[in-house]
């Protein structure tokens, strides 16, 4: 979880409904880089901090280490637990690189176990919304050793600042050299051209919708299901899509429709055949194909969707077969639109032979994912693409259909609708991420770079008792408004209404996670990317006004409820340890202190590091297992036959010294999602302490990520996640043992209702 309090100046947030995505642009590679102009130039030789960079996260400061003689930059930890990442970073005015490409490149290392190095560049447009963003999260360095990074960006005509810089991420330490950031002179951007691409919007009848779900499932049987050459060479699939929407969307008859997709296909699947009439029509034989010795097929763990390292795997396997009994299916695309799919296609013989029959015509163009990364999301049938891709992706991988009880195909129906008539691309992500929180899964996000939330808030609120209340706020401004205020009307909505329309925008796997996430939203700033009227409500009744103007620099807050220092003795004998965020040197530090404790309460109530997993080891006397982490395995459509793999389960030793006193976990919470039910999974399974406050999220599972237009991404949870016993987790998360929320009266007197109930259960 990013820290709220540097949100505008790291653009790396992360959490509930970022909206934001990297841009590690290919396009242009080979143009002349004598063109280039070097803007920033930093090897550290100087032993000293480079001019207008500075460190902006709490218990961070930057260094410059020497090794063999030459100097680098490091982002050193001093203190744990303050900030939940840590950010170098510089400002710089956009002036003459509007409209220009820039690449910011440099060398990173990660000094820490477990933590990512990643560098980052935004860009700020002059309306107050951002033009760009990348910061390396479906490429960051973990590794000790050295890495070139690079990012290339697009500098909008209307941008004002570029932001640039490195984040360590959990909490560790990070070294990174040779930073340069170049412009290249003789080029313009490609925003300039695309400023000029209208926005385009349009009320889509039934047929029309059933023209695109026909080419929505068609998609995704050929993408994922068809192992030709043609189609294995693909890799801009939107792009193809959106083509594949604007030839058949229109189309009046179904008899029409079945010749157009036949047509579009044909180049990339010439295997496949589309026909309309009844199921038992189509060819009945193949072509002869002479020559064809082996049989080729997908096999998929999870899904590969693109180039992120991550434990998902798509493999096209080969063995010798006969090429005529393939294995095939037939499908129904839409009414009389039929689809003979074959699952297993010939080819020459020996390693590497193609496949057979050879396509003519094929899109050689989308052999690179160029043009998915420079379609316009602006252009209507790009949008209806995404939906596409996404529908299919989820329609074949994702693994709790059989928990979330959705209608997927009405699901996909109304979004296209909703989609194609927004008003604006603000307004179509909005119904982008609405479609995707149909699946109750906490990790789906839309992450766009051309979301126009991209800044924080100057308050910070959580829902207590059914109220909005203000529980931080910026140490200078906001005079009127005082901790422990209710918020009561933003803009022209009541609290109520406002919650209930976010709500919808939430990705959450049940009910109160996505009220209670939905209130923490208003705090975190993804709307009010500019000045909103606000009334607030005093303890006393009184109501008032002001207008809350986005935060675009970082700021201190005041706190309602003081932070506990770690190692505090909260009682006779209680030590308090806050695990969120913490890396393994927070347990190292405290040992001591926890081993000699009558009571020990660990706070897990938001998303923890190493730390949490480190402990565990002190806690138990024989070897401790995580939950079971199954990985589906998919070779048919549809999830039909779909099994499960079990994978990377964690296997804990017991460590010395054993920490023998009464324990505690503090727990639920915004950020108690994944990781931390990781953790919490193993507290509960094997009764390691009592478990205190509201469940968590109820999500848990490796994220994969969907490439969409222009940058663009869907993530979802691509594994399945089953309790020790293996009964359900998802949309279930784990319970409290002694369940308790914070009071309001608590609360405004700055009393932390769930410490306190720790405390006492503690001391029992």
């Amino acid at each position: 979880m990013i820290s709220k309090r540097i949100l505008q100046t790291t653009g790396a947030f992360i959490a509930l409904m970022a909206g934001l995505h990297g841009c590690n642009s290919d396009a242009n590679a080979g143009e002349d880089q004598m063109s280039q102009t070097t803007v920033i130039s930093a090897d550290f030789e100087d032993g000293k901090t480079p001019a207008r960079w500075g460190v902006t996260s709490e218990g961070y400061e930057f260094q410059v280490g020497s090794e063999r003689g030459e100097k680098s930059g490091r982002l050193k930890m001093v203190r744990s637990g303050l900030a939940p990442f840590g950010n170098f970073m510089s400002i710089v005015p956009a002036n003459e690189l509007r409209g220009k490409k820039v690449t910011l490149t440099a060398r990173l290392r990660s000094d820490t176990p477990g933590t990512r190095a990643q560098m980052w560049m935004r860009v700020d447009l002059e309306s107050g919304g951002m033009g760009g963003f990348d910061n390396m999260s479906d490429r960051p360095v973990a590794l000790p050793t050295w890495q070139d990074a690079k990012i290339e960006m697009d500098i909008d005509a209307e941008a004002k600042h570029i932001a640039i810089g490195f984040i360590a991420t959990p909490q560790g330490d990070i070294s990174f050299d040779d930073v340069q950031l170049k412009v290249h002179s003789g080029t313009k951007s490609h925003i300039e051209a695309k400023k000029h691409v209208a926005y385009e919007r349009a009320e889509l009848s039934e047929m029309q919708v059933d023209n695109i779900m026909a080419a929505a499932k068609l998609l995704g049987y050929i993408r994922f299901f068809h192992p030709s050459d043609e189609s294995y060479a693909v890799k801009s699939w939107v792009a193809f899509g959106s083509g594949l929407i604007a030839k058949v969307e229109n189309i009046r008859s179904h008899s029409e429709l079945a010749k157009a997709l036949q047509k579009e296909i044909a180049p990339i699947a010439p295997l496949v055949h589309v026909w309309y009439g009844d199921q038992a029509g189509g060819a009945s034989a193949y072509p002869s194909l002479a020559g064809a010795t082996d049989v080729l097929w997908y096999e998929h763990t999870g899904v590969k969707l693109g180039p992120e390292s991550n434990i998902y795997e798509t493999v096209r396997k080969r063995t010798q077969g006969n090429p005529s009994k393939l294995m095939t299916v037939t499908k129904r695309l839409t009414n009389g639109v039929w689809l003979r799919l074959p699952i297993q296609v010939p080819a020459k013989g020996g390693r590497g032979g193609a496949t057979l029959p050879k396509a003519t015509g094929a899109h050689e163009r989308l052999r690179s994912d160029t043009e998915d990364r420079n379609l316009d999301p602006a252009t209507r049938t790009a949008r209806l693409s995404e939906i596409a891709m996404i529908y299919a992706t989820m329609q074949h991988f994702y693994p709790y259909f059989d928990t979330v009880k959705v209608n997927w195909d009405l699901a996909t129906r109304s979004a296209m609708k909703e989609v194609s008539a927004a008003e604006s691309l603000d307004e179509a992500d909005d119904a982008l991420r609405r479609y995707g929180n149909k699946l109750a899964d906490g990790h789906v996000r839309l992450h766009s770079k051309t979301s126009s939330s991209t800044f924080s808030s100057r308050l910070v609120t959580e829902l207590v008792e059914g109220k909005l209340v203000v529980v931080e706020k910026v140490k200078s401004g906001l005079d009127k408004v005082m901790l422990g205020d209710e918020i009561i009307k933003i803009g022209p909505m009541t609290t109520a209404e406002w919650m209930k329309k976010q709500m919808d925008y939430v990705p959450a796997s049940y009910g109160t996670e996505r009220e209670t996430l939905a209130a923490n939203l208003f705090g975190r700033g993804h709307f009010f990317n500019k000045a909103v009227p606000i009334v607030g409500k005093r303890t006393n009744g009184e109501t008032y006004q002001f207008l809350l103007e986005p935060l675009r620099k970082p700021a201190e807050f005041d706190r309602l409820i003081k932070k506990v220092a770690n190692g505090e003795e909260l009682a006779p004998g209680v030590v308090y340890l806050n695990l969120v965020g913490a890396d393994g040197s927070v347990v190292r530090d405290h040992l001591d202190k926890l081993v000699g404790a009558k009571a020990v309460v660990f706070d897990m109530r938001g998303y923890p590091m190493e730390g949490a997993k480190n402990l565990l080891h002190h806690l138990t006397d024989s070897n401790l297992q995580s939950a079971h982490w199954l990985v589906p395995r998919v070779s048919s459509p549809d999830q039909e036959g779909v099994s499960y793999e079990e994978r990377g389960r964690w296997e804990l030793t017991p460590r010395k010294p054993r920490i023998k006193g009464k324990i505690v976990f503090l727990t639920g919470g915004p950020g108690a999602i994944s990781y931390s039910e990781s953790i919490m999974g193993i507290v509960e399974a094997y009764g390691l302490g009592e478990r205190v406050g509201a469940r968590t999220a109820g999500t848990n599972g490796n994220v994969n990520r969907l490439s969409l237009a222009g940058h663009r991404k869907f993530t979802f949870t691509g594994m399945k996640v089953l309790k020790h016993d293996r009964s359900v987790h998802h949309g279930i998360g784990i319970q409290p043992t002694v369940p308790v929320r914070q009071s309001l009266t608590d609360l405004r007197s700055g009393r932390d209702t769930v410490l306190q109930k720790g405390i006492e259960v503690a001391q029992r």
